[in-house]
Formats: C-alpha cells, structure tokens, sequence
C-alpha cells in the first residue's frame, strides 16, 4: 500500500476517533462510569497515534494530486496550513488524555484541572480536525467548496481552475 492509499483510507479515522472520545467523555456525568471514561480516553489517544501516518502521507498524497485538473495549489496549501494546527492540538490532546489515563488508573480520578485543560484542548482539536478534513474535501471534491453561484461548466485546467477562483472570491 502506498503512502497515498495510507492518507486516503485512514485520514477520516482521527476525526471520527476523536469526536467519539469527547462524546463518550461529555457522557460520563450522565453514567458515571469509569469504564465510559477509560474508553473515552482511549479512543482520544488512539486518534493522536492514528494522525501521525495520515499527516505523514500528506506529502505524498500532495504529489498525487497536485498535477490533475480541477486541483489547485490554494486548497492544497489550505489544507496542509490547518494539518499542522490540528495534528499539534490532536497530540496535546492525546497526551493530556494519556496522562489521564495513567493518573485515572494508578490514583482512581483524575484532577479537575486535567479535566478542564483536557475539554478545552479537545474543543479546539475537534473543531480544527474537522476544519482541516473539509479543507482536504475541497481538493478534490468541488461540489462541497464554497461558491456563490451555480454553474454546470467545470474548469478544464489550471488557469480556468484559478479564474474561477479569483471570480468566487469577489
């Protein structure tokens, strides 16, 4: 498998992992379940390990498609800019989240302030993987990029592809 294939089939895996750690986490007042927030933690540092390849391979996936019609270098720029903001925030979050594991095993809890830093780490990395996954749509996927006007005509190069562009911008 390719570094390609690798960035392509994995790279939905942090955000799904991490918006189901913090879901399972913002659960745990309703069960109180020390289970609930172990497997929470968890899912939230397997994220962090799981979007070391998907960032790892954005080169490469940049190489692949950086080339084709209709890809333009500004939505692979944009992309890779928020990559390396979430992929920080994801691994402060999946250490944080390891931490607690640790402390939530060798002590049973886990400090308030931990708790806290954690939630407000984890609401940033969600919100900017998310971000991040959307911008990695747009390269390829035209019809989820912002447009202020329909049309049925699609750019056949480069220099239609950038036109095209500057025209949604104003």
């Amino acid at each position: 498998m390719s570094p390609v294939h690798i960035h392509l089939v994995l790279n939905h895996v942090p955000i799904l992992l991490l918006w189901l750690g913090l879901g399972t986490i913002l659960l745990n007042p309703i069960f109180q379940s020390q289970v609930l927030i172990r497997y929470g933690l968890s899912l939230i540092v397997l994220s962090a390990l799981v979007a070391l390849p998907v960032y790892f391979t954005g080169g490469n996936a940049e190489e692949a498609v950086e080339q084709l019609p209709q890809v333009s270098e500004t939505y692979i720029e944009n992309h890779e800019d928020a990559a390396k903001t979430s992929l920080t925030l994801v691994e402060i979050a999946g250490l944080l989240s390891l931490i607690a594991l640790w402390l939530n095993w060798k002590r049973g809890g886990i400090p308030k302030g931990l708790w806290i830093l954690l939630l407000l780490i984890l609401a940033g990395a969600s919100a900017s993987i998310t971000w991040t996954g959307n911008l990695g749509g747009q390269i390829r996927h035209a019809e989820i990029r912002e447009s202020r006007r329909v049309t049925n005509s699609v750019p056949q190069n480069q220099s239609e592809l950038e036109a095209s562009e500057t025209e949604e911008r104003h």
